[in-house]
């Protein structure tokens, strides 16, 4: 249970980005990861993953497993709003003069329950990253581009939401700044350290208000780690999810369009000569550029038979990723956090029964057919056969067969198992089950890669983008890296920009995925090492409904 000061915000249900300040409730989980590899003989199966987050105490690794790709399909995205405003169009120019005109009001678009009004940024909610219109929650009166140009846009609630709302606000018909999303307070102390020296348990005057395991002991837990009743439990946040709102905000908010994507990884840190990581004390809250160049898995190959191979399915876009987790699958490895990425050793995702080690679970429902797991691109669907995303005399797959109506409807089926007493973090995770696994369109209309295809990647070390990390709450000192390029997408043009191929080891960089939901490695600030600024010392953790722990936050037991 939790308070929130009165200069706090903290609605039941994420419902806008940029509202009020306190909070980015986001949506779904983290840590761990389940091996997958294919059903055909021809194929090669990924290393173990031992990917996940890490108990405070003794850093161990929650070992995910590797798993085999899959492709996204958009899950649940509700179509653009039943009528269109009547105070100018919106959309996707960034001028201000394409929107409402001053003064003009914008009459009552279709909003999603409580979509809110935000004077001179895009609000956020339930997928509608301001200017786009087709995005689930259908975006109500005068519509401004990530830019904001012009007017403000309503964003309702969950994706698919419906219902009447009042309109937009009138548009001032010339701001063409870019958007931003809201920063959060710092992490909160009293939730991202193993201990506490000031805290004497029970005593309300002493640090963190008493609330500690003992005297002077731990004063959170993770929903993985047993042992530490009496302390508020701590979850991976929903927004750290690939396709999050949070994250789709966030990148356009950062000028990046539809060129990359954001996410959290777990990663090792790559030190030793010539590394990706040469010279830092650690991984944790280190930003990386990825670039894809053709699938681990060689079922996935155009000629199964030949390395290197040569992708049949359609690559994915760029991920700029910021490294959340430790103690994963070696220096080489980026596991990626993804709705329905796959348990690992713990899990605070989902049990039979609803009591995870630490806590309640995050979900009331979860795929379990293949350890929480849904990939198209593996061995979640072989059985009955014949497999509906992979043809069947060969057991191969092609982006005819991943993009087929049977493995769409698939996906679909195992992705909407997902369930949460909180519709936000239901609605992101499916969204992320989907479209990770490149199955259906994604909100700009476009086929996506698979991103539960293990990759082989080519990886460059940046600065971490502003709102990326106003979203993850943890932020370096500037290293006077490059920023990320969007106009790197390639393999050739990877080369020409010295992106590395191999670790210091000599392996190739490779891609992996996972959610366990529980509190990650770098969520604890003992385990962040770099220089970081103004407070923002650790990645936040969540409480069950994807609130973050921030200092605006009233613990309470």
């Amino acid at each position: 249970m939790r308070m929130v000061s009165t200069s706090a915000f903290r609605p039941a249900q994420l419902t806008s980005i940029a509202q009020t300040a306190c909070r980015l409730s986001l949506a779904a989980g983290l840590c761990g990861l389940m091996l997958a590899s294919g059903a055909c003989t021809k194929t090669t199966t990924a290393g173990p993953s031992n990917g996940g987050s890490t108990s405070p105490a003794t850093t161990n690794p929650t070992g995910g497993t590797t798993h085999t790709g899959g492709s996204t399909g958009a899950a649940g995205s509700a179509g653009s709003a039943s009528s269109s405003s009547v105070g100018g169009s919106g959309g996707a120019l960034a001028t201000g003069g394409s929107t409402a005109s001053a003064g003009s009001t914008a009459a009552g678009g279709s909003t999603s329950p409580g979509g809110a009004t935000n004077a001179g940024t895009a609000a956020s909610g339930g997928g509608n990253t301001g200017g786009t219109t087709a995005s689930a929650g259908n975006t109500g009166g005068t519509t401004a581009s990530a830019g904001n140009a012009g007017g403000t846009t309503a964003s309702g609630g969950n994706v698919g939401g419906s219902g009447s709302g009042s309109g937009g606000a009138t548009g001032t018909g010339g701001s063409t700044t870019s958007t931003t999303v809201p920063l959060l307070p710092p992490p909160n102390p009293c939730s991202n350290q193993f201990t506490s020296q000031g805290c004497r348990k029970g005593q309300a005057s002493s640090t963190c208000g008493g609330i500690c395991a003992n005297d002077y002991g731990g004063t959170a837990a993770s929903v993985c780690q047993g042992g530490s009743n009496g302390v508020p439990v701590n979850y991976a946040c929903p927004q750290f999810m690939l396709y999050s709102d949070a994250l789709n905000q966030a990148v356009i908010a950062d000028g990046f369009g539809d060129k990359l994507n954001y996410a959290v990884v777990g990663h090792d840190m790559d030190g030793g000569s010539g590394g990706v990581d040469s010279g830092l004390p650690d991984a944790c809250c280190q930003c990386y550029q990825l670039v894809f160049d053709y699938p681990k898995e060689n079922q996935v190959w155009v000629d199964p038979d030949h390395t290197p191979g040569t992708s049949a399915i359609n690559i994915p876009k760029p991920l700029v990723v910021q490294s959340f987790n430790t103690a994963t699958n070696g220096p080489d490895d980026f596991d990626i956090y993804m709705g329905a990425g796959g348990f690992g050793a713990n899990n605070g995702c989902y049990v039979s029964g609803g009591t995870c080690p630490g806590g309640p679970c995050m979900y009331s429902g979860y795929p379990t057919q293949d350890g929480g797991m849904v990939k198209a691109v593996g061995n979640t669907f072989q059985t009955p056969w014949p497999d509906p995303c992979k043809t069947s005399d060969t057991n191969w797959v092609t982006q005819a067969t991943l993009t087929s109506p049977a493995c769409a409807n698939a996906v679909t089926t195992a992705c909407n198992q997902i369930t949460s007493p909180n519709a936000s973090i239901q609605t992101q995770t499916i969204r992320s089950c989907l479209q990770s696994n490149g199955v259906k369109a994604d909100d700009t209309g476009q086929i996506p890669g698979d991103y539960h295809v293990n990759w082989y990647i080519w990886v460059k070390r940046v600065e971490c983008p502003t709102s990326l990390t106003n979203v993850t709450g943890c932020k370096l000192a500037s290293q006077g890296l490059p920023k990320p390029d969007p106009n790197v997408a390639t393999v050739a043009q990877a080369k020409a920009a010295g992106f590395l191929q191999k670790s210091g080891s000599g392996s190739n960089f490779n891609t992996t995925q996972m959610q366990d939901c529980c509190m990650a490695t770098c969520s604890w600030s003992n385990n962040v090492k770099g220089t970081t600024v103004n407070g923002y010392n650790s990645f936040y953790s969540c409480d069950k409904d994807g609130v973050p722990w921030t200092t605006a936050v009233t613990r309470t037991q």
